[in-house]
């Protein structure tokens, strides 16, 4: 078997990136339901300071302000 040659160009064919429907919506932006606010409206608030922070400011009536 020879060696590749590595002089001459080859044509490589990326495989064609398929979007998963929940990463994308009809307008075409980004999403992520992990960050939905409609997912923090109700329940316990997370350990997390990140996670815990956007249950906060997704639920009414909740006022957040840094001290």
């Amino acid at each position: 078997m020879p060696a590749p040659s590595y002089s001459v160009p080859r044509e490589v064919q990326a495989a064609p990136v398929v979007a998963s429907p929940e990463a994308t919506n009809s307008s075409g932006a980004y999403y992520n339901a992990r960050l939905d606010p409609k997912n923090f409206l109700e329940g316990p608030l997370s350990e997390n300071p990140g996670t815990r922070l956007r249950q906060m400011l997704a639920r009414p009536g909740i006022v957040v302000s840094l001290g």
